[in-house]
């Protein structure tokens, strides 16, 4: 749900952005948003999630998606909607940091890859579904409000859950210079990933 929603979010803002005449620049620069928003999400929540926990991280963040989903039908704004974007940015982020480290806590470790690639094609196929499903049932103001929808009902299954939640972890996680400097390809091929999987899913609908 959780993918889904981001997907058919990309996919509804470039539509309405070329629909309303925005220039390319425009479109580049709402995407751009996004993409720093995710990036400060993935520095800042963990912080906030050691410090209220996974559940509550995972609804704080999911309550500010949907009220940021809905601030998209009150018009039209080149600064207003990448200002969203970057909040929608953060709040992927953060969810997926609490949703994806929970899982890979529960997860016995000799099962943990199968569970993680399982999950991801879940994922992908929630991102697959997501626009098409929005997009075919409403589009414009209403397909918004679906996209807040889905990102409501991501809340069920977490505050329904009966699991222990994970312990918070007190190690530091590793900065940017440290990781180039223990791996320097694969820090370089994360940073070609990261500007691919941003850019074309949130411009190729146009």
């Amino acid at each position: 749900m959780l993918q889904g929603a981001s997907a058919a979010l990309s996919v509804m803002i470039a539509l309405s952005l070329a629909n309303a005449g925005a220039s390319n620049a425009a479109l580049g620069l709402v995407a751009a948003f996004f993409a720093g928003g995710f990036l400060t999400g993935a520095l800042l929540s963990p912080a906030q999630i050691a410090r209220i926990g996974h559940i509550r991280s995972f609804s704080f963040f999911a309550a500010i998606a949907i009220i940021a989903s809905l601030s998209f039908t009150l018009g039209v704004s080149i600064i207003g909607w990448a200002i969203v974007q970057g909040v929608i940015g953060i709040t992927t982020s953060a969810l997926l940091t609490a949703g994806e480290s929970w899982i890979a806590d529960a997860a016995p470790a000799q099962s943990r890859g199968s569970i993680l690639s399982f999950y991801h094609v879940v994922a992908k196929l929630g991102a697959i579904g997501g626009p098409f499903i929005v997009m075919a049932a409403a589009g414009g103001g209403t397909g918004f409000m679906l996209v807040a929808v889905l990102f409501a009902l991501t809340i069920l299954p977490v505050t329904a859950t009966r699991q222990i939640q994970p312990e918070i972890s007190t190690s530091k996680p590793y900065g940017p210079r440290k990781i180039f400097r223990l791996a320097p390809a694969a820090a370089m091929a994360a940073f070609c990933a990261g500007a691919v999987s941003n850019s074309v899913p949130r411009l190729y609908p146009i």
